[in-house]
């Protein structure tokens, strides 16, 4: 063993556990929660609703209109209280136009320049998962409690959708516009085995699929995957990765099954993971436990090579070296033996680790 007990990164592949999220309205939210402490939910139930924070624009009228900030007063279209769609006319002078850029409140006047507060988004917020409320945050959000298949990925755009897992046609998602498939993947979460492209992304919005698990994107395409009203996955990360082969084989065996996709976006202080979470069945009488995320690095333990030349592979630790290996950069670092799904054994640092098991 090492010297040193090593804590690593956990991204999981797990065929049934128990799974503990929370539902939470966005931050600075406020709302109602719609269940009580020890409720069985379901995962298209909602849980809590509220408004989100209105947003404010702060705009600037006097240098729009280059004059001096007490000028600004006789252009004005609107006044305190005044309510505004996207379009209207601020402001107005000769023949230049000062437009509203959302539907708003004008909740101020002042210095030459207008602060204009949009209209709040109400929020539903649904369970995602089957299982039991165990905590409840009044007015923010719950916790609840169940069970199911989980796998989690490195990347999301930051959407939430629940639907039904298919795995795509054998010609892949751009054949789905022809053929009559598009009532079959209408509202679905679709796994492709492929790295997505610009027209898989027309077709998965055209045939109004909710969701899509992949492997990997272009990074040029990150902007339009953020901006694509679809819930994108990507287990792999950002290049041409195919699907790892236990990945495929995980998504292979629970297609058909209602599943909820969290595609969230990682972020420095955010601890939520981009994740599917599919409910599938298990002995009651042998109920699987939650994830060990304390655990140290041991050999038999699942591992994921996140990064070098072998990245995206996944494989099984056979040794730790107890003192630190000669890497061919020069740098002399903690490794593991890891023998991967192919038979083949390779030594990695320990920092390019990430365990997907319990």
């Amino acid at each position: 063993m090492t010297f040193e007990p090593y804590f690593p990164d956990h991204r999981h592949l797990l065929g049934v556990t128990m799974v503990r999220r929370a539902r939470m309205l966005p931050n600075a939210a406020t709302g109602d929660v719609e269940v009580a402490r020890g409720t069985r939910v379901t995962q298209t139930d909602t849980v809590v609703q509220g408004a989100a924070p209105a947003p404010f624009k702060l705009i600037d009228a006097a240098r729009f209109f280059d004059v001096r900030p007490d000028k600004v007063e006789p252009l004005l279209q609107v006044g305190d209280g005044s309510s505004v769609e996207a379009g209207d006319v601020l402001a107005q002078r000769g023949r230049r136009r000062l437009l509203a850029p959302i539907d708003g409140t004008v909740i101020a006047v002042s210095r030459g320049q207008i602060v204009l507060q949009g209209i709040a988004e109400m929020v539903a917020i649904q369970a995602g998962l089957n299982g039991t409320v165990i905590d409840v945050q009044v007015g923010h959000g719950v916790v609840i409690e169940g069970y199911g298949g989980v796998v989690q990925g490195v990347w999301g755009n930051n959407r939430q959708v629940i639907g039904g897992l298919r795995l795509e046609p054998p010609d892949g998602i751009e054949s789905i516009h022809g053929g009559g498939l598009e009532a079959d993947y209408r509202g679905a979460l679709v796994v492709t085995r492929r790295t997505l492209r610009p027209l898989s992304l027309e077709v998965a919005q055209d045939q109004e699929i909710v969701g899509i698990i992949a492997p990997s994107i272009a990074p040029n395409l990150r902007r339009a995957a953020e901006a694509s009203p679809v819930a994108i996955l990507l287990v792999e990360g950002f290049g041409t990765m195919r699907m790892s082969v236990p990945v495929m084989q995980f998504l292979e065996t629970v297609a058909g099954r209602p599943g909820s996709l969290d595609a969230a976006t990682p972020g420095a202080l955010e601890s939520r993971r981009p994740e599917l979470i599919v409910n599938v069945p298990f002995d009651p009488n042998d109920r699987p436990v939650l994830p060990n995320i304390n655990m140290t690095l041991r050999p038999g333990a699942q591992v994921r090579l996140a990064r070098g030349d072998s990245a995206g592979s996944m494989g099984v630790i056979v040794n730790l070296p107890k003192t630190p290996i000669l890497m061919d950069n020069g740098l002399r670092v903690p490794c593991a033996q890891v023998e991967l799904a192919t038979g083949e054994k390779i030594t990695a640092p320990l920092a390019n680790l990430e365990v997907t098991g319990a």
